[in-house]
């Protein structure tokens, strides 16, 4: 079935909404957009479908599996999970097992890359040790190749189960876990990347971007990705949800979300400007500057955009205009909290400490990090853990992105931006 895109709305019969763009239709045209969430024929479906995956606004179905043009790819650093992945690979398609044995290791990057050097295919699945791949897993996957603009397809990772605290960073906060909206994949968009734990890619494309950076050991992922996507579509297909084997102590989970953190200077260095923990408009941020004065005042500010919205946006249904401008001061609220933890805790303690204006905003900083922190959904009883383990988290990764900015002097990564220009 034929999807709208994750943020875009259909308000009234001939109108769509996205995060940055509002398509209005004549009535053939919502005619021949009912047809084509319906799957019905229609002469205008065909027009109509390249408008909306031009703007980023449609998600197609995956077309019948290509199984036969691909060649799975394992970077092994010793045999361990090597047989879980090669059992759950279909029949019929090769697995090619590359290990990383030497000292020092050559990393994740260089044995992918030599991996795909020895595919033949057309498509290349680079498949991590310790992953299981659910049944038509690589069927489904594969089919969205079917679209030509497609050159990459990630499906959603989770982790196995473990008992203890660290089970709750794993399963319920995994940083590897970028949730159940399927969308495109570009900096800046609702799933602004994918990992390379489960990675489907066409040769063609994946050649002309250069393959993996050999250089990175960490953030190669991201930064293939974001290369990627800047030949083609990138697809993130959550319903296809592929189990990989967790860490089993949180010292270890902890130091490679760190590692994670550390990567922030090297992909500023080939990305500029691309990684930004924080973009805010003037219009999101003028709330924040009004409540230097006083809390209430900002919420006032905030308040005042939300009823003002209908004239600065006449295009929109009024109520449609309210409902995009209070989300949009949601989001950023709740993105400030959490980017004065993460990566800007010393900023924030800094300012704290000298500033009698900036602690005024102590408590309101508070409420947006717990509001906009992922560990507070879920149930009650767990809570407390999913707290403290996801703080902790977010501290960890926090140590790795100031490591990394103090090393490669990117200092631009612990800096906000303005609005991104993404999908």
């Amino acid at each position: 079935m034929t999807l709208l895109a994750p943020g875009v709305r259909r308000p009234a019969r001939q109108l769509l909404v996205g995060t940055n763009r509002v398509l209005r239709l004549s009535d053939a045209g919502a005619d021949a957009l009912d047809a084509l969430l319906e799957g019905r024929a229609h002469p205008g479906v065909d027009a109509l479908r390249r408008r909306l995956l031009d703007a980023g606004m449609l998600l197609l179905p995956p077309g019948p599996p290509r199984l036969t043009e691909l060649t799975v790819v394992v970077p092994a650093r010793g045999p361990a999970g090597v047989d879980r992945v090669r059992g759950s690979v279909p029949g019929g398609v090769p697995v090619l097992v590359v290990p990383d044995e030497g000292e020092p290791p050559r990393g994740p990057a260089a044995t992918r890359n030599l991996g795909a050097a020895q595919a033949t295919t057309a498509l290349i699945a680079f498949v991590d040790t310790g992953v299981l791949l659910p049944a038509g897993a690589l069927e489904r996957l594969t089919g969205f190749f079917a679209d030509e603009r497609v050159v990459a397809v990630a499906p959603r990772i989770v982790s196995d189960g473990v008992s203890g605290l660290v089970g709750v960073l794993e399963q319920q906060l995994c940083a590897l876990d970028l949730g159940p909206a399927a969308g495109e994949v570009r900096p800046g968009a609702v799933v602004p990347y994918v990992p390379s734990t489960v990675l489907v890619v066409r040769r063609k494309a994946f050649d002309a971007a250069g393959g993996f950076d050999e250089r990175l050991h960490v953030g190669e992922d991201v930064d293939l990705v974001w290369r990627l996507s800047e030949h083609g579509v990138v697809r993130y297909d959550p319903d296809v949800v592929v189990h990989h084997a967790p860490r089993t102590s949180l010292r270890a989970a902890l130091r490679r979300r760190r590692d994670y953190g550390g990567s922030a200077g090297a992909l500023d260095a080939t990305h500029p400007g691309r990684l930004r923990h924080l973009r805010l408009t003037r219009r999101s941020a003028l709330p924040w500057a009004a409540a230097l004065v006083h809390p209430v005042a900002g919420g006032l500010a905030a308040a005042a955009q939300v009823v003002a919205a209908p004239r600065r946006l006449p295009s929109l249904p009024p109520a449609e205009a309210r409902r995009l401008t209070a989300a949009g001061q949601w989001s950023a609220f709740t993105a400030t909290g959490r980017y004065a933890v993460r990566p800007a805790l010393p900023l924030t303690l800094a300012a704290l400490a000298v500033s009698r204006r900036a602690r005024r905003l102590g408590p309101l900083l508070g409420v947006a990090y717990v509001a906009g922190s992922p560990w507070r959904s879920g149930p009650v009883r767990g809570l407390p853990a999913r707290a403290v383990v996801g703080t902790a988290d977010d501290l960890a990764y926090s140590a790795g992105v100031w490591e990394s900015a103090l090393r490669t002097r990117r200092w631009r990564v612990l800096v906000p931006g303005g609005q991104s220009t993404g999908r």
